[in-house]
C-alpha cells in the first residue's frame, strides 16, 4: 500500500501529460496539444528529427520555452512546412512547426503559462516567397572583406 502511494504521489509530481501549444505552421492555426513525456512526442509533435529550444524574450520573467525544429531553415523550401515571427522570439524567424511548453523548477515539461489568444496575438506567419527570401538570407554565408 505504501508503496502504490509512493507511485502515485510521484506521478503526480511529474506529470506524464502537459498542455502546450503548437503553432501549426503548414495549416497557420494555433492550438492546444496534449505534449507526453518522451522526446519521440516532441518529434512527432514538430515532425521533426532533431529538436532545439528557443528562449524567448519577454519583458517579465517566463518559464516557459519554444521547441523548434533544429534543422527546419536548411531543408529544401517543398520539406519547410512553413515560417513565422513570434513577438517573445523577434531575432529572426522560426522554421516549421513550434511548441510553447512551460518548464519546471527541475527542467522538466509543464503546462504552458501562455494561452492561445496571447500566441495568436504574438504570431504573423511568412507567406512563401517571403519564407524563400528569408532562408536565402539566413543561409547565405558571411561575406568576408580584407583590405
Amino acid at each position: 500500500m505504501f508503496q502504490t502511494l509512493v507511485i502515485i504521489i510521484l506521478a503526480l509530481k511529474h506529470k506524464t501529460v502537459v498542455k502546450a501549444i503548437k503553432i501549426d505552421a503548414k495549416n497557420r492555426c494555433i492550438e492546444i496539444v496534449d505534449l507526453g513525456p518522451q522526446l519521440s512526442d516532441i518529434y512527432q509533435l514538430l515532425e521533426c528529427n532533431i529538436m532545439t529550444v528557443a528562449y524567448p524574450q519577454t519583458a517579465e520573467p517566463t518559464s516557459d520555452v519554444i521547441y523548434v525544429d533544429d534543422e527546419g531553415l536548411f531543408k529544401p523550401l517543398d520539406k519547410i512546412p512553413g515560417a513565422f515571427f513570434i513577438d517573445i522570439y523577434p531575432a529572426q524567424p522560426l522554421f516549421g512547426h513550434a511548441l510553447i511548453v512551460g518548464t519546471d523548477d527541475e527542467g522538466g515539461n509543464a503546462d504552458t503559462t501562455f494561452t492561445v489568444e496571447q500566441i495568436s496575438d504574438m504570431v504573423q506567419f511568412l507567406d512563401e516567397e517571403e519564407l524563400k527570401l528569408w532562408q536565402e538570407h539566413l543561409t547565405k554565408p558571411p561575406q568576408i572583406f580584407t583590405f
